[in-house]
């Protein structure tokens, strides 16, 4: 397990990485469940709109924790895959889109988020890799909108 707070094995809920640098969002995970025995969390995750009051589903099997861009609404999280691998999951609130990148991971500690770029390491406690994953340059495996008629601009 990574040494690290919060951690794919040990995050929650009240940590306050989850909100936006402007405080009008959060994400938001249900109940949390380890994969599998001693491995890293998941749960359904939903983006929270604070001054819309409002409540979207945006992930059925998330990890985390969550990284929020300190310059734009985006937030990216490590989601989990029907293979027990990890991609990436992007929700852009600014361009009303939530971006699924198609390279698979084992493990993501996602640690920061500058510009276009996504920090971190893969699978932190065997094989380490880092990861400097560019947002722009990456394929994407499926995009959607965040909900229909839903824009902050």
């Amino acid at each position: 397990m990574s040494n690290r707070y919060p951690n794919a094995w040990n995050f929650s809920n009240t940590d306050k990485n989850l909100i936006s640098k402007d405080g009008k969002y959060k994400i938001e995970y249900r109940e949390m469940y380890e994969i599998a025995m001693g491995a890293p969390l998941g749960a359904e995750c939903f983006l929270i709109d604070n001054e819309n009051n409002k409540k979207i589903k945006v992930c059925d099997w998330a990890g985390g924790p969550a990284v929020w861009d300190e310059q734009k609404n985006r937030v990216v999280f490590p989601i989990w895959t029907k293979n027990r691998d990890q991609q990436i999951r992007l929700v852009d609130i600014d361009n009303n889109e939530v971006l699924t990148f198609s390279e698979i991971f084992r493990v993501l500690e996602i640690v920061g988020f500058e510009g276009d770029t996504i920090y971190g390491v893969d699978s932190p406690i065997h094989k380490t890799k880092e990861l400097n994953f560019d947002l722009i340059k990456e394929n994407v495996d499926s995009k959607y909108r965040l909900i229909a008629g839903y824009n902050t601009q």
